[in-house]
């Protein structure tokens, strides 16, 4: 299970302060030490919304105190993907990374296991609910897109772009890739998934 300190990014303030791992089956909050059982529950019942959807996009989120020996759990909806044939659980678990992205923001939305590994195991929030164009050699992601505005698909295009580095640098790396249009989380969204 990589860890990091603390979370980053755009993570909720409710959970400044807490500790956040991924593990195959989703993700995990670890409470500050001095948080209580109480303390947990009470922000998770302030907050069961957020959770629940961040369950769909991981497949289960897992709430841990000091003290506890499972905490809370939240298992997700199993979200399928129409356009894919897939739910995002069964993605979540597959060998090549993936990512769906917002087509109208731009914002990495969802990634799986394997994308984690990719790059480097550095913690969700480097990539999830940051821009894509960041992971991109200029000019490259545009004409990416203008291909897939026109053809939907995209069964194999190289990408000149960056992936993380363990001390959270950046690299160069060229790679295929697969993309799709498809719609997730009720937005128009992008599909992509590096053909190693």
């Amino acid at each position: 299970m990589q860890m990091s300190k603390n979370i980053k990014g755009n993570q909720p303030q409710f959970l400044n302060g807490w500790t956040e791992a991924v593990f195959k089956q989703g993700i995990v909050f670890i409470a500050p030490f001095y948080y209580r059982k109480e303390d947990v529950i009470a922000i998770y019942n302030q907050h069961e919304d957020w959770f629940i959807l961040l369950a769909t996009k991981w497949g289960e989120v897992r709430l841990i105190w000091n003290g506890a020996k499972r905490g809370i759990r939240i298992i997700g909806k199993k979200i399928m993907i129409k356009e894919l044939g897939k739910s995002l659980i069964e993605i979540y678990g597959e060998v090549n990374p993936q990512f769906i992205t917002d087509m109208n923001t731009n914002e990495v939305i969802w990634m799986n296991q394997a994308a984690i590994v990719a790059n480097s195991n550095q913690p969700m929030s480097k990539i999830v609910g940051q821009q894509a164009k960041d992971l991109w050699q200029p000019g490259e992601l545009n004409k990416m897109l203008d291909f897939l505005d026109n053809d939907v698909y995209l069964p194999k295009f190289e990408v000149k772009g960056y992936r993380f580095l363990p001390d959270g640098e950046k690299e160069k790396y060229t790679t295929l890739n697969e993309y799709r249009i498809i719609n997730a989380f009720g937005r128009k969204c992008r599909w992509s998934r590096v053909n190693v």
